[in-house]
């Protein structure tokens, strides 16, 4: 049991039953426990290196961006023809009477006569049989908009997966650093809990001898039993962020991660204001929104290119059998091109012009208006990105500015607050100083080393933030 832990009641000595078949398959169940749960050390760059591998968020945008770079790797197909093959058989529902119609293969020999007699006559087959090959391309302005706008598409997709990776990176780190912050802060309490427990024996030896009342005993047992609920509150703070830590890792639950790593404030500085606005222009997200306004240009061309004609080459076969398939007479002494004729069969080559876009108020016009509406609305978001950006980069400074500053000072609040908790300390050891003196000067030395730390983890929060805000930002959409 912890030291901080609340004493157990005492149960009472009899020996159950139950008591007795629990000692007796004690054996069996230390023989068939369970392994113990692997253990896990890291530090902070293992931590993020191992969140880039793991995370399945990050895992999806990665497929996501595979998907696109297929569709960039075969865009070339949007010039490839389109062609068909099909075959049918038919079957004539007319009576013989009415499939009869001249044998003008049998004109050259009537014409030689004279024209004398009727004219011979030959019956369609009742069944026939019909191929039909169609080759089809056309070239126009809208097929290489396409390709590019697939280009434009993998571009954003690959920002976004960046995106993706610095937001990890950081919310990964500032939870690291928040289990850092836990982490000292419970061992503050510890620190404190060993001299509350100090203070409540010398007391209690006071006591003895008559120099401490048992209300001076009784207000240190108070002290230090209130210290337990606020570390028990601290371990539960580190355990869920401990836990909200493995999930974006990829580490499962029952794995014992350990960090190694303190809050340690660097002491070179954060760089020349005008040179991190300079990085701050080629960050991420502003990158993502110039991939937008290009897509919206290239949508608008697009749009215009609808008012522009196409070329088009269409060959078509379409050979028709003549003859009765199913007759056996059909197959034999004929050759194979004599039973095939084509009746539409041809090579066209033309150009299309639209005449539609032509109206004043045609849909072709309408989506140019709105697409150059769009356009000036997304530069003005960038615009409105990049002075938000400048402001974010100086504030975050200045942020630093005030912690380096901070820290600082509480390390000279700290360095007086300790002389003055040993003096109280001894003061009180020898009669000199009361009860209450002494833990307002405990009190002083907790609150400048807790404000020390919440000064350390807030600059190393606030360092997180401005790499964050230099390299990725946060006005990009998905």
């Amino acid at each position: 049991m912890s030291r901080w832990a609340r004493p157990a009641r005492p149960r009472p000595r009899h020996v159950t039953v139950g008591a007795v078949c629990v000692l007796l398959l004690l054996p069996l169940g230390l023989s068939a426990q369970s392994a113990p749960s692997p253990a896990l050390s890291l530090t902070l760059d293992e931590t993020v290196e191992l969140a880039l591998r793991n995370n399945l968020g990050l895992k999806t945008e990665r497929l996501k961006l595979d998907e696109k770079k297929g569709d960039l790797s075969s865009s070339w197909n949007v010039f490839v023809p389109r062609i068909s093959l099909s075959a049918a058989m038919s079957r004539s529902n007319l009576f013989d009477s009415d499939r009869a119609q001249p044998d003008l293969t049998r004109f050259p020999g009537y014409a030689a006569s004279g024209f004398t007699g009727a004219f011979p006559t030959m019956t369609i087959p009742r069944w026939g049989a019909q191929l039909l090959l169609d080759l089809s391309w056309s070239l126009n302005t809208a097929q290489f908009l396409y390709v590019r706008q697939t280009s434009l598409d993998y571009a954003r997709g690959l920002l976004s997966t960046q995106l993706a990776e610095k937001r990890l990176s950081r919310d990964v780190r500032k939870i690291f650093y928040s289990l850092l912050l836990f982490r000292e802060s419970v061992k503050i309490f510890e620190q404190s809990f060993d001299l509350a427990q100090r203070r409540l024996d010398l007391a209690r030896a006071r006591q003895q001898i008559g120099s401490a009342s048992d209300l001076d005993v009784l207000a240190e047992e108070v002290t230090l039993e209130s210290m337990r609920p606020q570390i028990i509150e601290q371990r539960d703070s580190y355990e869920i962020a401990l836990a909200n830590l493995k999930r974006l890792i990829g580490v499962k639950q029952d794995v014992e991660l350990s960090l190694n790593g303190v809050l340690d404030v660097p002491t070179e500085g954060s760089g020349d204001a005008q040179t991190l606005l300079e990085k701050m222009r080629m960050r991420l997200d502003l990158s993502y929104l110039r991939n937008v306004i290009d897509s919206l240009r290239n949508k608008l061309d697009n749009d215009r290119a609808g008012l522009t004609p196409s070329l088009f080459v269409k060959w078509t076969v379409d050979p028709t059998f003549q003859r009765d398939p199913l007759d056996p007479s059909t197959w034999s002494g004929t050759g194979f091109f004599d039973l095939w004729k084509q009746g539409q069969g041809a090579l066209v080559i033309g150009v299309s012009i639209p005449l539609d876009p032509l109206l004043p108020s045609s849909r072709a016009r309408t989506d140019i208006a709105r697409s150059e509406l769009q356009i000036a609305e997304a530069e003005l978001g960038y615009q409105s990105a990049l002075e938000g950006g400048e402001i974010e980069v100086i504030t975050l400074l200045k942020e630093l500015d005030k912690s380096t500053k901070l820290i600082s000072a509480r390390d000279k609040s700290i360095s007086l607050a300790e002389r003055l908790y040993t003096a109280a300390e001894k003061a009180y050891a020898s009669g000199a100083k009361n009860y209450l003196e002494l833990q307002d000067a405990q009190n002083k030395l907790n609150v400048a080393r807790f404000e020390r730390l919440r000064d350390e983890y807030g600059y190393l929060n606030t360092l997180t933030e401005l790499e964050f805000a230099l390299t990725a930002g946060d006005f990009a959409s998905n």
